[in-house]
């Protein structure tokens, strides 16, 4: 199934998300790290992971490291940036 986060369309089975620029979406932002999160769409819907479990990630407004199953309209914030606004 397609997900839809924000204005993006998920049409792979997982995305990588840091500051390298070997991951699928690449945000500049001192603090997120080179591979931070991977967003994965499974059967159970979509799964968040942080990778750099030193580093956090916020989903609504809570702080979280390893895994996270995502309900619909949640809101994702990585280090300073709110860019995912709302799965639908």
């Amino acid at each position: 199934d397609l997900e839809i986060i924000g204005p993006y369309k998920v049409y792979y089975d997982s995305i990588s998300i840091g500051t390298s620029t070997k991951n699928d979406l690449i945000i500049e932002d001192p603090d997120i790290s080179d591979l931070h999160m991977l967003l994965t769409s499974s059967t159970d819907g979509l799964i968040c992971q942080g990778i750099d479990e030193s580093m956090d990630y916020q989903v609504n407004d809570k702080h979280f490291r390893g895994k996270k199953k995502l309900a619909k309209k949640d809101k994702i914030k990585i280090g300073k940036n709110d860019f995912f606004k709302r799965f639908l």
